[in-house]
């Protein structure tokens, strides 16, 4: 698996927040690193971590997370359902605090049909010779 990782503050919205994944790749997820204001959140703060990811095509589904042994996050997988159709995902965070559940504000995940190499780094040049690399 390959994760990426995100801030996510459960006061302060952070609109600018986007993850780019590919359509339908079981192999990516996330470590989410959960904030309230500013202030790191500790797994001894929230119980039962999860993503909750609304499709384009309004469906939504979810994905437990675990938090890592002895660190501030907690990692999610994205599943083949939440990839399932390319467009722009709205995504939340839930957790329990004690008896209560609270959800932090929308991020975005933005899921591509594919990626190629120019698409990620524009700088890069397709060779002419793909043997030689000239």
């Amino acid at each position: 698996m390959i994760y990426s990782s995100v801030v996510v503050d459960l006061v302060q919205p952070n609109n600018m927040t986007k993850v780019n994944a590919v359509k339908g790749d079981t192999g990516r997820g996330l470590y989410i690193y959960l904030k309230a204001d500013g202030q790191q959140i500790t797994s001894s703060q929230v119980s039962s971590p999860a993503l909750y990811v609304k499709r384009p095509d309004d469906a939504i589904y979810s994905s437990n997370g675990t938090f890592v042994a002895n660190q501030n996050y907690f990692r999610v997988d994205l599943t083949e359902d939440m990839l399932g159709i390319a467009g722009e995902c709205k995504a939340v965070v839930g957790a329990g605090t004690g008896q209560n559940v609270i959800t932090s504000p929308e991020f975005t995940i933005v899921v591509h049909d594919n990626f190629t190499v120019i698409d990620l780094d524009p700088e890069v040049v397709d060779s002419e010779d793909p043997l030689s690399g000239n």
